[in-house]
């Protein structure tokens, strides 16, 4: 049988301002550790207070001018 590797899966939230775990202050979530598993609302939060940073959104073109 052969083994399925799993591609590691890029993190979609990483954390920018270290912080405490909100159930166990002994936890420090340090700059760079992905956070990808917390809850959305939790997530949501995060970003609002800028502890995290979430998915990038694809750059857009500046507007195209036809040639």
């Amino acid at each position: 049988m052969a083994d399925k590797k799993e591609s590691p899966k890029k993190p979609t939230h990483v954390v920018v301002k270290e912080f405490r775990d909100k159930d166990n202050f002994d936890k420090i979530h340090e700059v760079g550790s992905d956070v990808s598993h917390f809850d959305e609302v939790r997530l949501a939060h995060l970003v609002s207070i800028g502890h995290v940073e979430g998915p990038k959104e694809p750059e857009k073109d500046p507007e195209k001018k036809p040639d």
